[in-house]
């Protein structure tokens, strides 16, 4: 579920690159070096030519073609990508010596739920309305350990 999420809403929603030479894009629209060229991530990453006809859904079970990777361009691509993608990110089953590498996301999110982590009753979530992207100004939570990770008794 952390790469679906990851996905779907981008740390950063637009990576800006700078053309080290004259082309054009699929789209037609040509550009010159030094021309300034931006990629929506957010768009990039809900493509249903690439992530299918419910590209805008959260599916952690998501099929997808080789070499797309389940976090999208999120951690950019080939030469731009970041370096610490497989430590935030972790890596799917199968791209890895055991059954899977957990990125930090993951481990924390289980951490949290594992002490009975949730969403607090008393004050429920504000939106940061501040900026374009879609993320929380404040998001309290409460720990009651006496559910599991599936909101279940213990």
């Amino acid at each position: 579920f952390a790469h679906e999420s990851l996905r779907l809403h981008p740390a950063s929603p637009q990576a800006v690159r700078r053309a080290g030479a004259d082309g054009q894009l699929p789209t037609g629209h040509r550009f010159a070096a030094g021309d300034s060229v931006v990629i929506d991530m957010v768009a990039a990453n809900r493509d249903a030519s690439v992530f299918g006809d419910d590209a805008d859904a959260f599916d952690p079970s998501r099929t997808l073609a080789d070499g797309v990777t389940p976090w999208g361009l999120t951690f950019g691509s080939g030469f731009h990508a970041c370096l610490g993608q497989e430590l935030a990110g972790g890596l799917p089953p199968g791209q890895s010596d055991g059954d899977r590498l957990l990125g930090a996301i993951t481990v924390m999110i289980s951490k949290l739920l594992d002490a009975g982590a949730r969403r607090s009753s008393l004050h429920p979530p504000v939106r940061d309305e501040r900026t374009t992207r879609p993320t929380w100004r404040t998001y309290h939570v409460v720990f009651d350990p006496q559910f599991d990770q599936q909101g279940e008794p213990r």
